[in-house]
């Protein structure tokens, strides 16, 4: 059989050659390109965001975000004087927010707050949208984004911000609680008024704290947050209608939610809103108390920066019902009349501890930075004779020593006369009682240059409180005329050295400092020390009680108090014919307080001021210093002060009345003579004042043949090297 034939083969046919593109289709790319290019595009976005995730961090909170007024307060450490620092906020922690507070905020900025990662797609997309179409650049604005822009970001409106922000939110969400956002949010966010935080937003709208703002108050500030400019109601009628419907708004989010309370209308009225406070802190009296504090801190080694930003909580030393006092004193008993250029202070210390009570260091510190009662220095004239008191009963010399009353007086090698007050002569000899009472300067400045050792005035005038570095403080023997320049604290303080029995302590103002957080960063110790003999004390005290107390005195003003008081007025002068510092510086046992007037630099003559012709201390410095005690001791018990302890013995006694003669025998008629006049047992001086004699007596050396008692500093020569004003000008 023969083999079949075998087949042809056929060759496969090829498959059919794609039709070419033609016309404008040729331009098109092919849908495997596109998807091609999409996955590209997909795995670079991919790569981006992990990319951008990975390198973007969490930067360092900014300083301003968080930073808190220090509060300044009252002894009483509740009641505010007033802020240091820009930055009008106190950080509260989210408990002390009411929770429909909180939901009228999420209402009002970011309802998905809770369930959302810190980002709106939403928002995201219509802030894209409005950047690429050409509109202002523009965040997605959860409570998130909000937050991270004010607390890490500036506020630079720019793409790579944008892209910061965004990778920054997303870990702010990632790495904190939404409590924590919301509390943080809540007391960086600003309302306006210059309120950063809700608590001081609560204070700056409704004058409460944050912890008891109602429903509506919290719809009104959450209203606010869009911007607060345009909602404010005290900015004008369009603004007051913006916050309406806006307030609106949140209400009816709040019900949309089911977040407004029951009872609360979604259309309840707006509640009242307070209208602005004078945003000036240090505007007023209260600017030299605030700046007291300040350089007080910073002297106590904390920073500026602690100071503005760190939300200190600074407790002073003083006291809100004497500072009103000190306040109200000033304002209705400051002279009006010729008054152009009088300036004034007043400043109360506690005896005892140094605690400043009180303090008026001008009418207005943004007008006048200058503190009259801790930088202007005066001469304290007469005020400066209660030291010479406590140097010579502690030299064993009684309080009835007498010595010259008469003026001029010349004290030996001195060409430069000492005058009495309108060089009024008082009697030969007048004792230390009157010479305080009636403030005689020839008296005083014979005790000295016969008795004692000036040096030993101005050791005790420093361990009363006064500064040894005290300008014109120069051991002569007119010392105790007030020739030094002394700043009213210090003088109030040394007189509280007097009121405590002789115990001093250093001025303060500042009590204790406490840290954002309420802990304990300062504590003051009062360090008091006994430097004089509390029985010296009450003589001193006695003597100057008579300046109150004596109808003579030049302090009678003060029995208004009506409680013991011991004091002494003070006047000074440059020039002859002239007053240029008036005082008054007294005390009770709760309290010691220097008033002090001058003019201009302190070399302007007060004459003429308030319509006195001759401006003393013993009328506006002792009207004021009255009205100050009694409303600042008001309601406080009525303290006695020493009773004399007679120390020392009397230097140059008052002369013995010579006995009337005594019959030798019976009586053989009537006697000669008037009858019935009882001779002073001897050695008492004297109880009636001797009386002015208006008639100088030129030239009277110092009480001649009148020998110091044995034992007491002798008599010596002048010495007026270094005196601060012209001879004999200081006093009164």
């Amino acid at each position: 059989m023969s083999s079949p034939r075998p087949r042809p083969r056929r060759e496969p046919t090829p498959p059919p050659r794609p039709r070419a593109r033609r016309g404008w289709h040729r331009l098109l790319p092919s849908w495997r390109l596109l998807l091609g290019v999409g996955l590209l595009g997909v795995i670079a976005v991919v790569g981006l965001f992990f990319y951008g995730y990975s390198v973007v961090t969490v930067p360092t909170p900014n300083q301003l975000a968080s930073a808190q007024a220090s509060i300044v307060y009252y002894n009483d450490g509740r009641n505010e004087i007033g802020r240091l620092g820009a930055t009008n906020r106190e950080v509260v922690p989210l408990s002390a927010v009411p929770v429909p507070v909180r939901e009228a905020v999420l209402a009002a900025e970011n309802r998905s707050f809770y369930t959302d990662n810190g980002i709106s797609p939403k928002g995201v997309a219509r802030a894209l949208w409005t950047n690429l179409t050409g509109g202002s650049i523009q965040g997605g604005s959860t409570i998130t984004q909000q937050y991270v822009k004010n607390t890490y970001l500036t506020q630079s409106r720019t793409w790579k911000r944008k892209i910061e922000e965004f990778f920054i939110t997303l870990k702010v969400d990632k790495q904190l609680s939404k409590d924590q956002i919301l509390a943080d949010y809540l007391n960086t966010i600003y309302f306006g008024r210059g309120a950063y935080g809700v608590q001081a937003a609560a204070r700056a709208y409704f004058g409460v704290d944050a912890s008891h703002l109602s429903v509506q108050q919290g719809a009104v500030l959450a209203a606010l947050i869009q911007a607060p400019n345009n909602y404010d109601p005290a900015l004008g009628a369009a603004n007051a209608a913006r916050l309406a419907a806006r307030y609106r708004y949140v209400l009816s989010g709040m019900a949309s939610q089911h977040w407004l309370p029951a009872g609360v209308d979604v259309n309840a009225a707006l509640p009242r809103i307070a209208s602005p406070r004078p945003q000036d802190q240090y505007g007023g009296p209260k600017g030299y108390l605030l700046a007291q504090a300040r350089a007080e801190l910073l002297a106590h080694g904390f920073s500026d920066q602690q100071i503005d930003y760190g939300g200190l909580r600074i407790v002073t030393t003083f006291d809100k019902t004497a500072q009103t006092a000190a306040q109200h004193a000033m304002a209705t008993g400051l002279p009006t009349k010729n008054a152009s250029g009088v300036h004034a202070a007043l400043v109360a210390v506690q005896p005892g501890t140094g605690a400043v009570r009180a303090m008026w260091g001008g009418a207005n510190y943004v007008a006048r930075q200058f503190n009259n009662a801790t930088e202007a220095t005066l001469q304290p004239g007469s005020t400066f004779k209660a030291f010479t008191l406590a140097d010579a009963l502690q030299h064993g010399i009684s309080l009835h020593s007498r010595f010259s009353g008469m003026s001029p007086y010349r004290i030996p090698g001195d060409p430069n006369p000492v005058k009495n007050e309108f060089n009024t002569s008082y009697g030969k000899t007048v004792d230390l009682l009157q010479a305080t009472a009636e403030s005689i300067n020839t008296a005083y400045v014979d005790l000295v240059a016969t008795q004692l050792n000036p040096q030993d005035i101005l050791n005790d005038a420093v361990l009363a409180g006064i500064p040894r570095n005290t300008a014109g403080l120069k051991p002569n023997d007119r010392i105790t005329l007030g020739t030094a320049s002394v700043r009213p604290i210090d003088m109030a303080n040394a007189y509280a050295t007097f009121a405590a029995g002789g115990v001093r302590s250093s001025w303060f103002t500042i009590e204790r400092v406490l840290g954002s957080n309420g802990g304990l960063l300062y504590l003051h110790k009062s360090v008091p020390q006994q430097v004089f003999d509390p029985a010296v004390v009450a003589d001193v005290t006695y003597a100057l009680q008579q300046v109150v107390a004596n109808p003579l005195g030049s302090g009678t003003a003060a029995q208004a108090l009506g409680r013991p008081a011991a004091g002494k007025t003070g006047t000074a002068a440059l020039t002859p014919g002239t007053t240029t510092s008036a005082w008054f510086v007294g005390f009770t046992p709760q309290l010691s307080t220097a008033v002090a007037f001058y003019r201009g630099d302190g070399t302007g003559d007060l004459d003429g001021v308030g319509g006195l012709s001759t401006f003393f201390g013993a009328d506006y410095p002792a009207h004021i210093w009255t009205a100050f005690t009694k409303a600042a001791l008001a309601g406080q018990p009525v303290l006695p002060l020493p009773k004399p302890a007679n120390l020392g013995r009397v230097i140059n006694p008052a002369p013995t009345p010579p006995p009337t003669p005594t019959p030798t025998g019976s009586p053989t008629g009537t006697p000669t003579g008037s009858p019935g006049v009882s001779p002073s047992p001897a050695g008492t001086p004297t109880a009636t004042a001797p009386v002015p004699t208006g008639t100088p007596t030129p030239g009277l050396a110092p009480t001649q043949g009148l020998a110091p008692t044995q034992g007491l500093a002798p008599a010596r020569g002048p010495s007026l090297a270094g005196a601060s004003s012209p001879p004999g000008l200081s006093g009164g």
